[in-house]
């Protein structure tokens, strides 16, 4: 059986594109920061902060989409990928699902 998806696509689950406000913290820690979610999907998160996390870092992540694409919800996101955007000076961070809570 063929696909018709794009091979970037070609997953276990699509990501959906939310663009949302997020906000989120360090496991250990209940200072909370601002970013924004990018996408979604049924194993992870990628989303926008102004500080960079270490591969491995656990944080707790709440997310309330604008639209009804998504319900809102809050999850342990454990970072499996920290790249810099240096156009706006920020972080996208991707991460998996450790635990929707």
């Amino acid at each position: 059986m063929f696909s018709t998806r794009d091979y970037a696509e070609k997953r276990d689950y699509i990501r959906m594109e939310v663009n949302c406000p997020l906000n989120f913290s360090e496991n250990a820690s209940s200072k909370t920061y601002e970013g924004t979610c990018i996408n979604l999907s049924a194993k992870g998160i990628a989303f926008e902060a102004n500080t960079a996390y270490p591969i491995g870092t656990t944080l707790f992540v709440e997310v309330a989409p604008k639209l009804a694409v998504a319900s809102p919800f809050t999850a342990m996101v454990k970072i499996i990928r920290s790249e810099q955007n240096l156009q706006n000076k920020s972080y996208r961070l991707a991460g998996t699902f450790e635990e929707i809570c």
